[in-house]
């Protein structure tokens, strides 16, 4: 359908890999289009993918949107079966669902589209997660002991976010193991894929239960950063406003049991809502990220040299061997941090003492990596510590 398609981006679409879109200066038809062309019908592809949309901003960039294109495009997608979940996220199980999202730090306004997909089984060499690579984070996480997934989770898996993570990759794990074992309840025969995935997991609810304790403690004892206290705070505000929506439109026939129900998770969001509330954020130290946004700065001011066509040879030399070391970095902090969450990892901003630069250019940040902290002692983040005996956080999860 890709060749069929005038869309240019519903084209990019049809190929099945997860992507970023601007829809500036699309109105209404051409919204119209796109989603006809491109969401009408099942997508194949090899794993769960997502679609994330820029429908609006600031005053900065707000004249490149129509004011009501995040209503045309809730519309068209409705109009072809899709629902919207403000707790969708990339699972095979929010398939046919959207959410709407305002970045407050870029002041970006977004819409996430997870499609109809046709997961093809084999596709990239099979269909569970690290099948290829036995030394994948997830692979060495859901095949190991229950124990040394602890010791693995406490040296590698340190904040929250990478807990939440992780949490929602097992999560997804789990949903398969449970149609594996639905299949051989109905003595139904595996895939060679669904064979290797059932018989290499361990303790996989186990490991589950452990991990959302540890989310829990790291809650109650205020060990989140600000972007991640925000996150929290923004889900269990979505969720409470859902609860309440429930209960105001709740049917008359309904039974007390089921009122008494949703009155009881409305309490126990609020408290946890007040609960977050109460946090002071914590600063994390990511090692290399205060290198590498002076790296990523002094790569900037030569990319920009050689647009200027003012560089020498010696700059071009320059920028690779700041590349490679860009590269480096980053390929260390990946082995050391598993699991991260682009969108809530702090960054940390280089601003040199004097700057050839123009006034107008914006400090570098360093993407998907950083710390808060530009100076000073670096400080070991603790470990959790005592489990508490229910959690409330459950919800979340």
């Amino acid at each position: 359908m890709a060749a069929n398609c005038t869309d240019k981006i519903a084209r990019e679409m049809r190929r099945g890999e997860s992507a970023d879109f601007d829809l500036a200066n699309y109105d209404k038809a051409r919204i119209d289009t796109l989603v006809d062309e491109a969401l009408s019908t099942v997508i194949e592809c090899s794993e769960m993918i997502q679609f994330t949309f820029v429908i609006g901003g600031g005053k900065k960039v707000r004249q490149k949107y129509s004011a009501s294109l995040g209503k045309d495009f809730a519309a068209a997608l409705i109009s072809k079966k899709f629902n919207e979940d403000k707790g969708a996220c990339l699972n095979p199980d929010c398939a046919g669902t959207f959410k709407y999202q305002h970045n407050t730090d870029t002041d970006l306004k977004s819409m996430h589209v997870f499609p109809f997909v046709n997961i093809a089984v084999g596709a990239t060499g099979g269909d569970d997660e690290g099948s290829d690579d036995p030394d994948s984070p997830l692979k060495v996480c859901s095949d190991s002991t229950l124990d040394m997934f602890e010791q693995t989770v406490t040296l590698k898996v340190q904040s929250y976010a990478q807990k939440m993570n992780l949490n929602r990759q097992l999560k997804e794990i789990r949903l398969k193991i449970d149609a594996i074992d639905s299949k051989l309840v109905k003595m139904e025969a595996l895939t060679p894929s669904e064979d290797v995935l059932y018989n290499s997991v361990q303790d996989i609810q186990d490991k589950m239960q452990w991990l959302q304790k540890e989310i829990q403690s790291m809650v109650d004892k205020g060990q989140l950063t600000n972007k991640e206290a925000m996150s929290l705070k923004k889900n269990l505000t979505e969720k409470q406003n859902t609860i309440r929506d429930q209960i105001t439109n709740i049917d008359p026939g309904t039974s007390k049991k089921k009122l008494e129900k949703l009155s009881s998770v409305a309490k126990t969001l609020a408290e946890q809502l007040s609960k977050v509330n109460g946090i002071s954020p914590i600063k994390r130290n990511i090692k290399y990220s205060t290198e590498l946004a002076e790296l990523n700065y002094r790569v900037e001011c030569l990319e920009e040299k050689m647009d200027n066509n003012t560089a020498t040879l010696d700059d071009m030399g320059e920028i690779q061997k700041l590349k490679s070391k860009v590269a480096s970095f980053k390929a260390e902090q990946e082995e050391m941090y598993w699991f991260e969450d682009e969108n809530l990892v702090e960054r940390v901003v280089y601003r040199p003492k004097s700057s050839k630069k123009k006034a107008s250019a914006q400090p570098t940040t360093v993407s998907g990596w950083s710390s808060a902290a530009k100076s000073g002692p670096k400080r070991q983040l603790k470990k959790t510590g005592a489990k508490p005996q229910a959690n409330s956080f459950a919800s979340l999860f």
